[in-house]
């Protein structure tokens, strides 16, 4: 039996959380543009379209009676990292009805109703009450037949915890509308005794090739992005469907993440590469390649091919932005956005090693998080597979301590408080 564990405190002696980062997003103005690269479908005059929106609010009022209505009750410095072991379990809440691995998880946004996602290699999603652990739904078809035919690797609730997306790896992609069906307080909140009651509909699906990364618009809350394996990265609007495809040059879509104007996306690619597309034109401003320190080549030398991208963030600073990208080299590479020069190169000690990186030293570890933290702290936080998470210096490109969390580090997010 798979569980998900959901940690409600921190363990003793933990440092305070940092808020999460502020990414302010503007609407995106003005009519598509024709482009090579560029499949041209949707128009961004503005990302909360409301013919979507009234789609939406006509489907609750048309389709009632095809809701389901359900109800459901120690930090180290560099001198030495040790081999630590997490001794305890923090969680207060475990969900164990996945029969297999579980690949993703997500927590609603919206306060008034505690529901989490999660999806599994034993091709099921969930809907669930992160408060008490019970099942809210399972995400399928309307006769309750399964309605993923392969692993769901990615769950993710929109901004408003409205609608809320599961894709498998074989490129299904569903979107449900999230809607509360409880008596709330005066104060707009539910009673904590309460009972949470949810109707779920199933109001768009997509078939793509293979995929490997889904994320919703931070400041859209109807506008969806998926990358694929065959280097697409799409963009829709839902429920119309309308869409737009940016086109890599081949090679996997392994990471993206949306700049803070909510203008621009960095996407990040198997053989090293990062392109920055304006999602308006579909132009790419601006490349970027995550380099091995050690084979950065000279002026006259021509440049080796990239390695894979792991992960990436981005914070503005200064009236611009700054990237850092994580590699399966065991570097995080940093990135002015706007000259695309690589200002900082970040090599992530492995474990047990003072010197990770020296000549003698294979790289065998992946730089599978980043984070930014915010920007009165200064700071970037890696984690790697090796179990190890280091902060750095953003000014000084210095690591200022590491953590060995005793396991391989696949997510980082700042705790709100």
């Amino acid at each position: 039996m798979y569980t998900i564990n959901f940690i409600d405190k921190m363990p003793p002696n933990t440092p305070p959380p940092s808020p999460g980062i502020t990414r302010e997003t503007e609407e995106i103005e003005g009519e598509m543009l024709e482009d090579d690269d560029v499949v041209e479908v949707i128009d961004l005059d503005d990302l909360d379209d409301d013919d979507d929106e009234e789609q939406l609010m006509q489907d609750d009022e048309n389709d009632m009676s095809v809701d389901t209505d359900i109800d459901i009750g120690s930090s180290l410095d560099n001198e030495s990292i040790a081999h630590e072991k997490i001794a305890e379990v923090n969680s207060t809440i475990v969900f164990s009805l996945h029969k297999k691995s579980v690949f993703s998880c997500d927590i609603s946004p919206n306060v008034n109703l505690p529901l989490a996602a999660s999806g599994g290699e034993d091709d099921r999603a969930f809907i669930w009450n992160y408060k008490t652990g019970e099942l809210v739904i399972e995400l399928n078809s309307s006769n309750n037949s399964p309605i993923y035919k392969d692993s769901v690797i990615f769950v993710r609730f929109n901004k408003d915890g409205s609608l809320v997306a599961a894709a498998d790896m074989s490129g299904a992609i569903i979107v449900w509308r999230i809607r509360n069906n409880c008596t709330t307080n005066s104060d707009n909140t539910l009673d904590s005794q309460s009972v949470i009651g949810v109707e779920t509909k199933q109001v768009w699906s997509f078939d793509t090739s293979d995929i490997s990364w889904l994320d919703w618009h931070s400041g859209a809350s109807n506008v969806l992005f998926a990358g694929t394996e065959e280097s697409e990265l799409w963009m829709w609007k839902v429920p119309s469907g309308d869409s737009k495809v940016y086109m890599g040059s081949g090679e996997k879509v392994e990471a993206a993440i949306l700049m803070p104007d909510g203008k621009r996306i960095a996407v990040a690619y198997g053989d090293g590469n990062i392109k920055l597309f304006d999602l308006k034109t579909g132009d790419v401003l601006n490349t970027y390649t995550h380099y091995d320190k050690t084979n950065e080549t000279s002026d006259n030398e021509e440049p080796q091919l990239g390695l894979p991208i792991a992960s990436l963030d981005v914070r503005s600073e200064g009236g611009g932005q700054i990237l850092v990208s994580g590699g399966v080299n065991g570097i995080a590479k940093v990135y002015n956005t706007q000259t695309g020069k690589a200002i900082a190169s970040l090599a992530c000690p492995l474990v047990g090693s003072r010197e990770a990186h020296s000549s003698n030293t294979p790289k065998t570890t992946t730089v599978e998080a980043v984070l930014f933290s915010k920007l009165d702290q200064n700071l970037i936080i890696t984690g790697t597979l090796d179990g190890i998470v280091t902060t750095w210096d953003v000014s000084t490109h210095v690591s200022k301590n590491s953590v060995n969390v005793g396991e391989g580090v696949v997510k980082m997010d700042w705790r709100n408080t």
